[in-house]
């Protein structure tokens, strides 16, 4: 059906090879997850060679008999809102990372705009943090919902489904049809609340069928038991939403055999006033203790100018939100953070410039 190459945002760009099955899931998901209806208005904001945009913004309404909207301006907030308006949008898939940007474009700019015809907003990418979340509910009139997949899944997998309760942060519940779980080393399903690894069972009505070119890659995606593995960790709650916590070779080792994820951290660096997004990455262990060494990585609001003080105020602020045994060593500014332009963190980009080394693939770079 069609070939699509990932965005490189973990290593080198895989070509994932995707059958006509795939139809099956990606027109249940449309229904389903994005409330996608013959009457529908679609904007899918994504970069068209992105696989969303092929998915969702190409098969989808295809499939679905509904009106597919194409843009191909550049990212500009006010064009952004014009094109919700003037078009009469009903449903937009779009990026936490182009929510980021219209919130920093300012809360007058978005109350001149009519938005009363959309009806469902989703977003994918990376993770919808709760402060975007509910800057987007005040201030657009209308509920985010976030949705979890891969360019490997060929379908929403995870999601935030119109007819449930969001919980903010929460990349939603399983698509019925769909087994997920959360393994342990051992590769087995671990309770409510424990950090691992996000597996879906193989066999959902639109797997990707191979890896162009590369059988053995495509093999290590699945473990003995039957599992796909994401690569992705997270955490399930006792109500079965998963919350995303990084990536596996993003773990961070704390006190004794505590393993956490990043995006904890990251959050609460993202509480001080100052800090617009952030990034934390291990530098290794500390000598004779065990623990991660850790670095952050992060960009200021409007009215803050990077300085001694502020580093030092935001460590300090850190360090009273954060257990004893989680310490942010050092703190460094950047004019932005290293992303896809589908808004994935380049955490690997952060860490080969640490260590002196090449940073890889990074054609697919926002610009």
């Amino acid at each position: 059906l069609y070939l699509s190459y990932t965005s490189g945002s973990t290593g080198p760009p895989k070509g994932v090879v995707h059958a006509h099955d795939d139809m099956v899931g990606i027109l249940s998901t449309a229904r389903d997850a994005l409330d996608m209806r013959e009457d529908t208005i679609l904007w899918v904001d994504a970069d068209p060679a992105w696989v969303t945009g092929i998915v969702y913004g190409v098969l989808a309404p295809w499939l679905c008999g509904a009106t597919a909207l194409v843009q191909g301006d550049p990212f500009e907030p006010a064009n952004w809102y014009w094109t919700l308006e003037k078009h009469n949008v009903s449903v937009w898939y779009t990026t936490p990372r182009t929510l980021m940007r219209l919130k920093e474009a300012g809360t007058n700019l978005a109350s001149r705009y009519d938005m009363s015809h959309l009806r469902h907003m989703a977003t994918v990418g990376a993770p919808l943090v709760p402060d975007i979340f509910y800057w987007v509910k005040q201030h657009l009139g209308r509920s985010p919902h976030d949705t979890y997949w891969m360019t490997e899944t060929g379908m929403i997998c995870v999601a935030n489904f119109p007819s449930m309760d969001i919980k903010p942060g929460a990349m939603g519940r399983p698509v019925p049809g769909v087994q997920v779980a959360i393994l342990d080393e051992e590769g087995e399903p671990m309770p409510p609340l424990s950090l691992g690894e996000l597996a879906i069972r193989s066999g959902w009505p639109a797997m990707m069928t191979g890896l162009w070119l590369d059988e053995g890659r495509y093999r290590a995606y699945f473990n003995e038991k039957g599992w796909f593995l994401t690569g992705d960790i997270a955490i399930m709650d006792d109500e079965g939403y998963y919350f995303h916590q990084g990536r596996n070779d993003d773990l961070i080792k704390a006190g004794g055999h505590k393993v956490i994820g990043p995006y904890e951290i990251e959050q609460i660096l993202c509480m001080h006033p100052a800090v617009s997004e952030a990034a934390v990455i291990s530098k290794g262990a500390e000598p004779d203790e065990g623990v991660s060494y850790l670095k952050a990585f992060i960009t200021v609001n409007k009215g803050f100018t990077p300085s001694a003080r502020l580093n030092h105020e935001i460590k300090t602020f850190v360090k009273a939100s954060l257990s004893s045994d989680i310490i942010v060593k050092e703190l460094s500014f950047l004019e932005r953070l290293p992303k896809t332009r589908s808004g994935k963190l380049l955490r690997r980009v952060l860490r080969a410039g640490e260590l002196g080394l090449p940073a890889g693939e990074i054609a697919n770079m926002e610009d």
